[in-house]
């Protein structure tokens, strides 16, 4: 999608392209492929490639979102080295500085920024668009080759994908994180293909997801699991996701013989329920008259509308009475519940009969969704876990994971807070039991994206105010994957109290708690360390506080 530059701008960039051509041949030139950097911002800018010369810095990019929605970069952009050094931006193409610039079909715009040469002394630069807390930022990027990591397993990601016009980019995570708190890898497509080096230490399960789906805020992971060699990937439109096909080593063709072993029969029960849902969805008798005006109501409201989050409060509180559904659509409800249940006892059974990293992936994705999501009881697959594979894979990421969910069924009141640690705003690492000592405190756990916890940490305000000198203390932790966005949180918001960021749950604080799939919680805790209430009121906390802090 190119855009017509301004005179001035074209004339710039005819002028340093002629200068940049001659001065490959005389002058230096260094290509980074894929630079890496510390922390963003944003995931709607990626950048590609970065070509220094003695004439021009030159960031290739690619700017995503969904089809038709804009983004716009400012001309006073500018690159940050050391010392605060700053190198203006000089010209563009393919994208108009200032202006709106509309996403396509395929969601993707590449384009380029020219700015001024950087020193050859500089190691990394910051891009900073400007200064409004808005305004895209990607911090301490790398202006050299950086090595492959080392790593026992090196596994080449290759794919097709077919009649997606619509998919430009993919996104890798690891099995269970969360797009929303983990800083995710990116994949581009290009003309239908795409390719990537993942290495790490363990064969472990990962997912594969197209960005444009999650945009949707619906989307369906693809699994496989990380091994020595090349995994390919033939990927179809959503509604075709069984023609998906994946062919790898030993691992992937296990996990792909489970998944269909269990898959192609719970499917079947699945595919007559939805039948019957949508009969009773034509005769409007699955969903009782308040929740389908409810439901009308918000589908109709734009996205940024401050009425949509009272519809949705009023939603969840229909359903929270099981007043959602008529008497037939709670049947076929508990119909798929038997289903889910039959599901996740198929899966249980694979695991205990084969000890194989597709078992454990399999054992371990319903354990964190019985503790994270349905709160059901884990015992019987925490059994499974010490019985079969605690003393097969000691050193494995799966089994530190587990571990922590076990510690995290400890969290009740009566018992003991879990001690963890977070960072300070100057990145210095801090232990929770440092702040809160001898004190009767909150632990807040929140994040900027998370609507209910901004709004309980505001009603929370008052009363810290009113006995944080009697010995009473708050201690928030944000879950980020920006510590500009949580920054930015706590100058809005105006917390009083200190707050400590899980970056990238690099500390796996949320999952030591037990609410992995959560943006926050409240843990009130006793000036010996004891658990007084959990996810409570600040209407509770204060009458806590007054019996306690006379």
């Amino acid at each position: 999608m190119k855009k017509n530059l301004p005179v001035a701008w074209s004339a710039l960039l005819i002028l340093s392209a002629l200068i940049l051509t001659a001065a490959c041949v005389q002058s230096r030139e260094r290509v980074i492929d894929n630079p890496a950097f510390d922390d963003s911002n944003t995931d709607k800018l990626q950048i590609s490639k970065i070509v220094l010369t003695d004439t021009a810095t030159v960031l290739y990019v690619d700017a995503y979102s969904r089809p038709d929605y804009w983004l716009r970069i400012a001309s006073g952009a500018v690159l940050k080295g050391a010392d605060n050094r700053v190198y203006k931006l000089l010209g563009s193409e393919n994208f108009e500085p200032d202006a709106k610039v509309f996403m396509p079909q395929s969601g993707n715009v590449a384009f380029t920024l020219l700015f001024e040469p950087v020193s050859q002394n500089e190691r990394s630069v910051d891009f900073v668009e400007g200064d409004s807390q808005d305004d895209f930022r990607i911090k301490n990027i790398r202006l050299y080759r950086s090595e492959p990591p080392a790593a026992a397993i090196r596994c080449r990601l290759k794919g097709e994908v077919v009649n997606r016009p619509q998919s430009s980019r993919l996104v890798l995570l690891r099995q269970g994180e969360d797009f929303r708190t983990t800083k995710a890898t990116y994949i581009p497509v290009r003309n239908g293909k795409f390719e990537h080096a993942l290495c790490c230490d363990h064969e472990e399960a990962y997912t594969l997801t197209f960005y444009d789906e999650y945009l949707n805020g619906a989307w369906r992971p693809i699994p496989f699991i990380a091994e020595q060699g090349e995994i390919h990937f033939t990927l179809h439109p959503a509604d075709e996701w069984k023609s998906n096909v994946t062919t790898g080593g030993a691992a992937n063709r296990e996990m792909q013989a489970a998944q269909k072993l269990i898959g192609d029969k719970i499917d079947m029960l699945y595919d007559s329920l939805n039948i019957r849902i949508g009969a009773l969805e034509k005769a409007e008798k699955y969903y009782t008259a308040e929740a389908a005006e409810l439901t009308k109501q918000i589908e109709a409201s734009a996205t940024d509308d401050p009425k949509r989050e009272e519809l949705f409060r009023q939603y969840m509180a229909l359903r929270d009475a099981e007043k959602c559904l008529t008497p037939e659509g709670n049947a076929l409800k508990e119909e798929g519940n038997a289903i889910a249940k039959k599901k996740v006892d198929m899966e249980l059974a694979y695991a205990k009969e084969n000890t194989t990293i597709a078992g454990y992936s399999l054992l371990v994705a319903n354990i964190q969704r019985a503790i994270e999501q349905t709160k059901s009881d884990a015992a019987p697959m925490l059994e499974i876990y010490a019985n079969a594979y605690r003393g097969k894979y000691p050193n494995h990421p799966y089994s530190e994971l587990v571990e922590r969910y076990v510690n995290a069924t400890s969290v009740k009141v009566g018992n003991p807070y879990i001690d963890v640690a977070a960072t300070d705003a100057e990145d210095n690492e801090v232990r929770l039991s440092s702040l809160i000592a001898g004190k009767v405190a909150l632990i807040h756990l929140w994040a900027s994206w998370c609507g209910p916890c901004i709004r309980h940490g505001k009603e929370m305000i008052p009363v810290y105010e009113a006995y944080k000198d009697k010995g009473f203390t708050v201690v928030g932790i944000a879950r980020e994957r920006s510590k500009a966005s949580m920054l930015a949180a706590v100058q809005r918001v105006k917390y009083p109290w200190v707050n400590l960021l899980e970056l990238n749950d690099r500390h796996g604080v949320w999952t030591k708690y037990g609410i992995g799939n959560a943006g926050g919680g409240d843990f009130l805790v006793d000036d010996k360390g004891i658990l007084l209430a959990v996810n409570t009121t600040p209407e509770e906390v204060k009458r806590i506080l007054e019996k306690l802090l006379k």
